[in-house]
């Protein structure tokens, strides 16, 4: 008899979940490249590459996530409210944190799909100019 591991794997590789679909959409869309931190005195900027398909007719924009946990294992409904810019934006300033944050960038569509997060994840500390990489 197989265990049931084995069934679960199988039916993720025939499309026979609808958690295939989720993860179909999250492989689908590039994430933007080579994010990275600079904090001065009173804020921080996250600036970023575009992502592959910046060209693309669906593509939308970027999402950049800031918390003070750690986002690289949470699913799309646990990210907290991010900032959206448009695709032609590639920096974001924030207010300095007084404690340590977590940021990532996602890509997303006209339809609201999300990518994979942008890795490293970056760890924002409260020092200037500091930048720190989560692996």
């Amino acid at each position: 008899m197989k265990s049931p591991f084995f069934f679960i794997l199988l039916s993720l590789i025939t499309g026979c979940t609808p958690s295939t679909l989720k993860l179909e959409s999250l492989l689908r869309l590039a994430p933007p490249e080579d994010i990275s931190v600079q904090c001065k005195p009173d804020s921080c900027q996250i600036s970023w590459k575009a992502s592959i398909q910046e060209n693309e007719k669906e593509f939308a924009g970027y999402k950049v996530y800031i918390s003070n946990t750690s986002l690289l294992f949470a699913s799309p409904g646990q990210l907290p409210t991010p900032i959206t810019v448009g695709k032609d934006k590639k920096v974001v300033s924030f207010e300095k944190p007084v404690k340590t944050v977590f940021i990532h960038v996602r890509s997303y569509s006209t339809k609201n799909k999300l990518s994979l997060p942008s890795l490293p994840e970056i760890k924002a500390m409260n020092q200037p100019y500091k930048k720190s990489l989560v692996f």
